[in-house]
């Protein structure tokens, strides 16, 4: 029987690291002050997981598709940074014990990162080439700084097929919506420390594709604005794989 993989050209790996805001019960104590924030930006990204399943739900029907969403709120540990990141802790978890931050690691870091190290791994060896779309969303307001940008999509410019991937992105995406504000590595740069770049570091550039997409959050105020950008973003994304699979 053909191997499932072998009749697609392209995997898709949809990541999202920041889904959840869940405090276990064993670490509420460290966040007694701040349990009140828990729909802040801070604690997750506002609308990443149902954007993210979107995506899932609708790519599915055509690719093979590994959707890994967090199940933690950040402010444990980072899933979006690496382990040597002094950031990966938050200011509430980075004073625990070094047994308590390996029960962590183990738990939901290690299991996160290892899934999506193996699915690229399967699929690249199958003859596929991955893209991965790592889902999350920004707070409109930053230390004061008003951020304009409606979507950002982050990649590395040294690589010419995701730079390609981003200008046809973009373009599906104006398509739709010629208001649409969508900028490159905006708010943040698409090679700073995070999962794609992560996966760039194991896998060559014409064997994994990796996108982070940013949604400011002013556009996240309901189900059904988020829904709405779940949608555009999933249109977008799809006439966009047609077209990056011949290159």
């Amino acid at each position: 029987m053909q191997n499932f993989f072998e009749m697609y050209k392209q995997a898709i790996l949809i990541s999202c690291e920041h889904a959840s805001n869940l405090i276990p019960s064993e670490y509420q104590q460290c966040f007694d002050r701040t349990l009140s924030e828990r729909e802040s930006h801070e604690f997750y990204d506002l609308g990443a997981a149902e954007i993210a399943q979107h995506l899932h739900k609708e790519l599915v029907k055509d690719y093979p598709v590994l959707l890994l969403t967090g199940e933690v709120t950040r402010l444990i540990i980072d899933l979006n940074r690496s382990l040597d990141n002094p950031l990966v802790y938050s200011w509430w978890t980075h004073n625990l014990s070094k047994q308590q931050k390996s029960e962590i690691e183990n738990r939901y870091y290690v299991p996160f990162r290892t899934a999506a190290r193996e699915w690229v791994n399967q699929s690249i060896n199958s003859g596929q080439r991955v893209v991965h779309i790592s889902v999350h969303s920004f707070t409109p307001q930053l230390n004061g700084v008003t951020r304009k940008c409606d979507i950002g999509l982050l990649f590395d410019p040294d690589r010419e097929l995701e730079s390609k991937a981003f200008q046809l992105w973009q373009q599906s995406i104006l398509q739709e919506r010629p208001n649409c504000d969508v900028k490159a590595n905006y708010p943040y740069a698409g090679v700073d420390d995070g999962h794609t770049t992560a996966l760039r570091q194991l896998f060559t550039e014409k064997s994994y594709l990796g996108i982070e997409v940013e949604v400011n959050q002013r556009a996240l105020n309901s189900s059904t604005e988020i829904m709405d950008q779940a949608g555009l973003i999933a249109r977008s994304l799809e006439n966009t794989l047609i077209r990056i699979t011949q290159l």
